[in-house]
């Protein structure tokens, strides 16, 4: 751990002006998703909306990217950055403050919920191929891997903060006015985004080869690419049937107060943070897809737990093992879904697969709304739900082992052929939320 910490200040060293100014600019988004993540519907539902229109709210802002994912590719391959990003991280100010500002209002919440889909789903977007014009292969590896723990570890503190503003502001004005006021603190930081954004030194990144493989009719290999998608729009189905509401649950089955449930939350970005450290020497012992789809497959037993099980202790417990299992070989997927493919297509499957997973996850966010809604009063809704989406993460296992078995990165690492600078490349594509 220690080395692996040297390493990482040694090669922080070689970083670019525009690859620290990239990494601020996560650093304020990372602040604004993780004030956002716990509180939001918890914040809907204390204004009097039920959970089918939560989830109204949610299944908006996911379908945002699903739309523009291949524009998004197409305008950061011909067109400058720079005033792009800057627009982006602003309409992510306005769609995070929106929600806020517009009171009880279903409509504009609605479009301040499609516009934060797009803005922050460009963003996601922009980031592996502005860190790939931005640095060397020498410390590109360091580069993403900064990223991803940038963006998941400032979220810990930042959790247990927000949760214990939001219960003393309750406690002396009430619940509504607390959630009000750490969300608008939070999308603050979205909007101070746009500062580093606009000092960046721009790059050239049109790229022919690039914007030609975005014609349909040059893509040669469209059953690799419906290969890989596959299992990335069943995981999106499963996890958007109860991730976007997992306040809501904690709320409802533990009887969780808002600071508890940051503290849940951070707890569950902790064990990620742990299982991401792990997951390049799992893929190493394993191999590249055969180690997502062991911890894959052991995070089901947890995630059925969380349905039939009420006792706060073992439901965190099984949370958070959840957690850092589901989520540990996601970059391991990503880099297997590249391997695959020419790297000429890599660019558009990506965006293939994104489109994918943004779709399952809207539709079945929509469907997860609906399930709350309707047996809330039984009291099995989130039963319901949890005894469903396992079925969805099971078949994408399934289709991980039919479709690759026989592939030599089954059981093999992509480590032993290429170099740092080419593996990050293909392991850092767009990265997915929480699954």
């Amino acid at each position: 751990m220690l080395k692996g910490a040297r390493d990482y200040i040694r090669h922080e060293r070689m970083f670019s002006r525009n690859v620290q100014l990239f990494m601020l600019a996560a650093f304020f988004l990372g602040i604004t998703q993780s004030i956002y993540q716990p509180f939001r519907n918890l914040y809907f539902e204390e204004l009097g909306f039920q959970r089918d229109i939560i989830g109204h709210f949610q299944s908006i802002q996911l379908i945002g990217p699903f739309f523009f994912a291949i524009p998004a590719a197409i305008i950061l391959t011909r067109l400058r950055p720079k005033f792009a990003l800057a627009i982006a991280a602003f309409c992510a100010f306005i769609g995070f403050a929106g929600q806020v500002f517009v009171g009880n209002s279903y409509f504009l919440i609605l479009a301040a919920s499609g516009l934060l889909g797009i803005s922050t789903g460009f963003i996601q977007l922009s980031w592996p191929p502005m860190f790939m014009r931005a640095s060397t292969p020498k410390e590109r590896v360091y580069v993403f891997g900064l990223h991803r723990v940038v963006q998941m570890t400032i979220g810990i503190g930042i959790m247990l903060l927000a949760g214990e503003f939001v219960g003393l502001v309750a406690m002396h004005f009430g619940k509504i006015l607390g959630f009000r006021y750490v969300l608008l603190g939070g999308s603050l930081a979205a909007l101070l985004a746009v500062v580093p954004f606009l000092l960046i030194r721009e790059h050239e990144l049109s790229n022919a080869k690039q914007v030609k493989s975005f014609r349909l009719r040059n893509i040669k290999n469209k059953m690799t690419i419906f290969k890989v998608c596959l299992p990335h729009f069943l995981i999106g189905a499963g996890s958007g049937l109860f991730v976007p509401y997992l306040n809501l649950y904690f709320k409802t089955r533990l009887g969780a107060a808002p600071e508890d449930v940051s503290m849940y939350y951070a707890m569950g970005r902790a064990t990620t943070v742990v299982g991401f450290i792990f997951a390049p020497v799992l893929a190493k012992k394993l191999g590249l897809l055969r180690s997502v789809v062991t911890t894959e497959l052991m995070s089901l037993p947890f995630l059925i737990v969380l349905g039939i099980v009420y006792d706060p202790l073992i439901v965190i417990i099984a949370y958070v093992v959840r957690q850092a299992l589901m989520n540990m070989t996601h970059s391991s997927a990503s880099n297997f879904a590249m391997e695959v493919v020419p790297p000429e297509q890599q660019a558009i499957t990506n965006s293939f697969k994104q489109m994918a997973w943004f779709a399952a996850r809207s539709s079945f966010a929509f469907v997860g709304g609906q399930i709350m809604h309707h047996f809330r009063e039984t009291g099995y809704e989130f039963t319901i739900i949890f005894a469903v989406s396992p079925f969805f993460y099971f078949s994408a296992i399934v289709c991980y082992f039919v479709f690759f078995r026989k592939h030599k990165l089954y059981r093999t690492h992509a480590a032993d052929d290429v170099d740092d600078g080419d593996i990050t490349a293909r392991t850092a594509f767009t990265p997915r939320q929480d699954v």
